[in-house]
């Protein structure tokens, strides 16, 4: 049953609220996150799920609350994340915050599973998040395909192997394939990274693409700085897709102003990462 309008600001009032006092004081998170779940889920009104699937994207990007208690509202939040993607959603603002939420969720559900194997239950959730967002991703509207490509490339740097700076301290190493047990109850290492590599060329393949967007373009391109410093081992892959890049490919049918304006973004989005890895 549809709740009252005026019930429904009421809601939205007080939510600012609290919104207002965690951004006050970063120990109210938990307590704020726990409160509001119920009243932000998949059969809300979608003005409270457009509220909720933003503040729960701002809460796990914010650098005031500690990733430790990041990990421990994660497994918290996912049922709601789930319940959101499984129902036919068509809310632009709503879909672009979940999937951003699921991107920061992702390394900390797996560093989570990593540390605790018994919690089968939170890793079949999150997993069902990304096969959800895997499958709907050439289907979402597009502003919400660009959160995507952040999503994936969150899964392909997690699901790869990164370095382990100092063996006694596993708690400062980077959530990666290199701190997965080789015996681990639940993570097999080569589906995941099998996953990874397959994931890594969808999002590669937009530069063979003879139409794709510049704004998908730049995008991609954006994202992948930080895998090429972070996985050596698949460095290389990357810097060739993007040398072999031809900008100009992308323009169909004849060439307007509007089609070397987009033409330009690309070249320059390319050449400025390019620069900014040779520099690193």
């Amino acid at each position: 049953m549809a709740q009252p309008t005026d019930h429904v600001v009421d809601q939205i009032a007080q939510l600012n609220a609290a919104r207002n006092l965690v951004l006050g004081d970063a120990a109210f998170y938990p307590q704020i996150v726990n409160g509001i779940l119920p009243l932000i889920g998949a059969n809300s009104r979608l003005e409270l799920r457009r509220w909720g699937s933003d503040f729960l994207a701002e809460t796990f990007a914010s650098p005031a609350l500690a990733t430790s208690q990041k990990e421990q509202l994660a497994a918290t939040v996912l049922q709601t994340i789930r319940d959101i993607l499984e129902m036919p959603e068509s809310d632009v603002a709503v879909l672009k915050s979940v999937v951003q939420t699921a991107a920061s969720l992702y390394p900390l559900v797996f560093r989570h599973i990593v540390n605790h194997p018994e919690d089968s239950e939170a890793w079949q959730k999150m997993s069902a998040i990304k096969q959800d967002i895997l499958r709907k991703w050439d289907s979402f509207p597009f502003p919400v395909k660009i959160c995507c490509i952040k999503f994936v490339q969150r899964v392909v740097q997690v699901q790869s192997h990164g370095l382990i700076s100092d063996p006694r301290r596993p708690e400062q190493n980077e959530t990666s394939l290199a701190i997965v047990p080789r015996n681990h109850a639940i993570l097999a290492l080569p589906n995941l990274e099998a996953e990874a590599s397959g994931l890594l060329d969808r999002l590669l393949s937009i530069f063979q693409e003879d139409s794709s967007d510049a704004l998908l373009v730049n995008a991609t391109l954006n994202c992948l700085p930080g895998l090429v410093r972070s996985r050596q081992s698949i460095a290389n892959k990357i810097i060739n897709a993007i040398l072999n890049f031809n900008p100009a490919q992308q323009a169909q049918g004849p060439i307007t102003p509007a089609t070397r304006v987009k033409v330009k973004s690309m070249e320059r989005t390319a050449r400025a990462l390019m620069l900014n890895i040779m520099k690193k």
